[in-house]
């Protein structure tokens, strides 16, 4: 059975470093809320960036 996280302030890597059966839920209130394709390119691009430093 796969275990959820519970949503707490963290950096992008501690996240990145979670067991594989941790599986990312997105609550109710936030589901309708959608980006474009430019949104999550510029989101990728600013986690690789990150993760160079």
């Amino acid at each position: 059975m796969a275990k959820s996280i519970k949503p707490k302030l963290r950096k992008i890597g501690a996240y990145l470093q979670l067991e594989k059966d941790t599986i990312f839920t997105i609550p109710e209130y936030q589901r309708p809320y959608s980006w474009s394709v430019n949104n999550c390119d510029k989101l990728w691009q600013d986690i690789t960036d990150l993760m160079i430093l």
